[in-house]
């Protein structure tokens, strides 16, 4: 019954998440060849992991605020809306760049990450639109 202050939390713990999730980035970054070691013993395939780990690592703030949001809006009775978002993300988005990095570009698994990296970033976009704009706050749960 107070969709302001619904909205305004889901906004905070959107901040506080990415602070946490940014946290978890530059753990990714600082120890990328640690934890690329765990589990790959060749020194090629450690650098190409420790570099996929970076780019993970800069996904980290907008998965967290988007996960965050999405969760929100289905808590609020909205399920659709982040099943949409979810949807839009890897079938217009995620996937359309991989195949065009990997298969027209003929780039490698980097800009597969890449890839991933961009479908979080329009998700995190959408869902903040929705959840300032959407008609979430009109369902009755």
């Amino acid at each position: 019954g107070k969709p302001r202050l619904a909205r305004q939390s889901m906004f905070y713990c959107g901040l506080f998440g990415s602070v946490l999730m940014a946290a978890v980035g530059v753990a990714l970054y600082l120890f990328r060849y640690d934890v690329s070691r765990i589990f790959l013993p060749s020194d090629d395939v450690l650098m190409l992991a420790a570099q996929c780990l970076v780019i993970a690592a800069l996904s980290q703030i907008p998965i967290g605020f988007c996960m965050i949001l999405m969760g929100g809006l289905r808590g609020a009775g909205d399920t659709v809306s982040p099943m949409i978002v979810a949807l839009v993300g890897v079938i217009l988005v995620r996937l359309p760049l991989a195949y065009y990095f990997v298969i027209v570009l003929e780039k490698g698994l980097i800009y597969v990450w890449w890839a991933s990296v961009i479908d979080w970033m329009v998700r995190a976009f959408i869902v903040v639109l929705i959840a300032r704009f959407g008609r979430w706050h009109r369902i009755k749960v």
